[in-house]
């Protein structure tokens, strides 16, 4: 049951998971806490994952200005299906046929907006990172290694909170399009059966 809930509202899945992820966000430890020899782990590489990360982030935000441009795409889509609703509205001699296609129409715009939604979201609010302090490059490479750590564990949780909006947001598209399919479906079946 909670699959089927989780497919209908993705949007609530996602924020639960980011809620709990978000509450283990400023916690102090590191991604190093759990391997044994942590330093056999070269400051090289810290420094490699440490830009990994960013270029995650940078991933997610065109997937979230492509989705965006989907939707901008989609709403045609509903505008055509709504014109096309009211011109095929008289011709539709089941009035419960009529409210099922304006009730699939409504929904396809609401996953629409929810789907926009949630991308400026993520663009507009999930973007903070941190950064290694000018500090801890200035002192020893231990405390260097130690900001590292720890800015690398910050970024990747932030990176799953904002690949959740994104999952969301597809979701919401995919959900959308569906809707957008079984109003056309209703509206043939009506016009050609």
């Amino acid at each position: 049951m909670n699959k089927i809930v989780g497919i209908i509202f993705p949007f609530c899945e996602s924020q639960k998971a980011n809620t709990i992820i978000g509450k283990q966000m400023h916690s102090q430890t590191g991604i190093m806490e759990c391997i044994e020899t942590p330093s056999n782990i070269k400051t090289e590489t810290l420094e490699d994952l440490y830009q990994y990360t960013f270029k995650v982030k940078e991933k997610h935000e065109d997937k979230a200005k492509a989705n965006m441009i989907g939707t901008t795409i989609s709403i045609f889509g509903v505008v055509g299906a709504a014109n096309l609703l009211s011109s095929i509205s008289a011709k539709l001699e089941d009035p419960i046929t009529a409210l099922c296609a304006a009730v699939l129409l409504v929904l396809s715009a609401a996953y629409m907006i929810m789907s926009c939604c949630l991308a400026i979201h993520m663009l507009a609010n999930e973007n903070e990172t941190y950064r290694v302090r000018l500090s801890s490059i200035a002192k020893d490479e231990e405390t260097l290694r130690d900001d590292y750590d720890k800015c690398i564990a910050q970024n990747q949780k932030k990176n799953i909170i904002r690949n959740n909006y994104i999952s969301a947001s597809y979701a919401c598209m995919r959900n959308s399009l569906i809707c957008l399919f079984l109003f056309f479906a209703v509206c043939t079946k009506e016009l050609f059966c």
